[in-house]
């Protein structure tokens, strides 16, 4: 049930419309307090379409970065070796999976994440 079947008061101006309020909130999945009146579950949809770049649903919608790397500070240079447990049957299909999808859809991998990778095609 679309929050605009709950809507009594239409004349609050808008930057996106109801029915692509409700839309989105189907496509997205946010899931609202019921707590809230329709006008608080409009103002917070509104929030997050304006901002909803930053919730990609699959790999295909994330985008880079325009900030400046991240450079991770280390409290020691020690290397540390652990073992990747082995993955379950369903478990490296959808790892397959994912990893394909990121493959294909253009998004930037990092050298540690590429070897990560690797070495979890290798164990499994």
């Amino acid at each position: 049930m679309g929050v605009a079947s709950r809507v009594t008061d239409r004349s609050v101006a808008r930057a996106v419309n109801q029915n692509d309020l409700d839309r989105f909130h189907t496509e997205y999945g946010f899931k609202l307090s019921l707590q809230l009146n329709d006008a608080q579950c409009y103002q917070i949809l509104e929030m997050l379409h304006r901002y909803k770049s930053i919730f990609p649903r699959d790999m295909t919608e994330i985008k880079l970065s325009k900030g400046e790397p991240m450079k991770v500070e280390l409290h020691s240079n020690r290397k540390m070796f652990k073992r990747q447990y082995r993955l379950s049957e369903p478990d490296k299909v959808e790892m397959n999976r994912q990893i394909q999808q990121t493959e294909t859809s253009g998004v930037t991998l990092s050298l540690l994440v590429a070897l990560t990778i690797t070495l979890l095609r290798t164990w499994s």
